[in-house]
């Protein structure tokens, strides 16, 4: 298993390296047009269907340990709660994205740009939650046996 670094400061650097990159996204999707945008639909799909998935799956994999093994307070509890209902959200946004753009008719431009725009603004309000509950949490107070766990189900995915 990981021996200098715990599985979740993999996990936490990965996702601030994700956050990055939504919020380079997020300016690009804001200042270019529409053509100059759909240019690019398969890079902006590739994150969004590849590398922000295999995210969320990590993530998700230290939510279950977390609502599994931590006394939660009311607030974290409800947080996570988001976290969760977010991530199924969001991947039906990436779902929809994909099949706008698998047939850019002129009609279905707006709805591809509208879409990112709220996925990128919706993905750093999100990041921060995450930051804030589960990242802290995961860092505070998980033991090395459930951090292994954690470890071990993430090297399964991908």
């Amino acid at each position: 298993m990981t021996s200098n670094k715990s599985i979740i400061e993999i996990i936490f650097n990965t996702h601030h390296v994700v956050s990055e990159k939504v919020i380079m996204l997020r300016a690009i999707v804001k200042r270019y047009s529409a053509e100059n945008l759909l240019e690019n639909t398969e890079s902006i799909l590739n994150f969004f269907n590849k590398i922000l998935v295999e995210h969320f799956k990590k993530e998700d994999e230290l939510i279950k340990v977390i609502r599994r093994d931590i006394k939660l307070t009311d607030i974290e509890s409800k947080i996570i709660s988001e976290i969760s209902e977010e991530h199924t959200i969001f991947l039906k946004d990436f779902s929809r994205l994909t099949e706008i753009a698998g047939n850019l008719k002129p009609e279905l431009k707006e709805d591809f740009i509208e879409i990112c725009n709220n996925v990128t603004d919706k993905l750093t309000i999100h990041a921060e939650k995450e930051d804030n509950v589960i990242y802290r949490i995961g860092k505070e107070q998980l033991n090395r046996q459930q951090l292994d766990e954690i470890e071990d189900a993430i090297s399964k995915i991908a």
